[in-house]
């Protein structure tokens, strides 16, 4: 099964093609998918966006860096990873 288009129109055909109900996005999906949103709501495919915040915790170093792997955290954490996760 291929899905064609670009933007919302290729999200859109593959959620179709998939049988989804609902589609999860970041937030800068919002951008693009609200010219799309009729079409999804026609096909009763709901469009939610996620806002993730990357959580702070023990690293290494004077100065946090962010958007590192989960393997980072679980590097410095350990076993209180799973309090992150």
């Amino acid at each position: 099964m291929i899905s064609e288009g670009k933007k919302g129109d290729l999200v859109f055909n593959i959620c179709k093609n998939l049988g989804a109900t609902e589609y999860l996005s970041g937030v800068a999906g919002s951008n693009y998918l609200e010219d799309y949103r009729k079409k999804f709501d026609d096909n009763k495919i709901k469009i939610t966006y996620h806002d993730y915040v990357d959580p702070i915790y023990k690293q290494r170093g004077k100065q946090f860096i962010e958007k590192l792997s989960i393997l980072d955290l679980i590097f410095n954490e350990k076993n209180n990873a799973k309090n992150f996760i």
